[in-house]
């Protein structure tokens, strides 16, 4: 009997809900300008944040990978990684980060980048961690 009314009253629940909802929906079943406008700009926000969040860790992760030697050398480049990922989250939009070719040889402008990063976010040895780092903030 319990599970009765529980049914009945999420089932009460929707059909209130979809009613609400469609006394707000346009009669021709079609966003306005302004609605589809809002719609976008969230999706694109939306979409934004998940690509930087997602771009973040691959890109810390693939390039500490793409120094096998650094680490048989025992040291972690991750500060460097971590330099050169924040500046071009910070400098660069999604379409950007998308279209870019960081590997290319050529790209002079990644080149200094990586370059003052190292200066500026030296790897350091293996197991050790530099103070302030991997301490949670709270």
């Amino acid at each position: 009997m319990a599970r009765l009314s529980c049914t009945l009253a999420l089932g009460a629940a929707l059909v209130a809900s979809t009613s609400l909802a469609q006394t707000h929906s346009p009669s021709n079943g079609k966003l306005s300008d302004a609605e589809t406008k809002a719609y976008n700009e969230a999706y694109n926000e939306a979409f934004n944040k998940a690509f930087r969040t997602t771009f973040r860790v691959k890109f810390v992760n693939q390039c500490v990978a793409s120094a096998p030697q650094a680490a048989s050398a025992g040291l972690d480049i991750t500060p460097s990684c971590s330099c050169v990922t924040e500046t071009l989250l910070a400098t660069k939009s999604v379409q950007q980060l998308q279209e870019a070719h960081a590997s290319d040889p050529k790209n002079d402008e990644f080149i200094a980048l990586v370059g003052a990063c190292l200066k500026s976010n030296p790897p350091w040895p293996l197991g050790q961690q530099k103070s302030g780092q991997g301490q949670s903030k709270g």
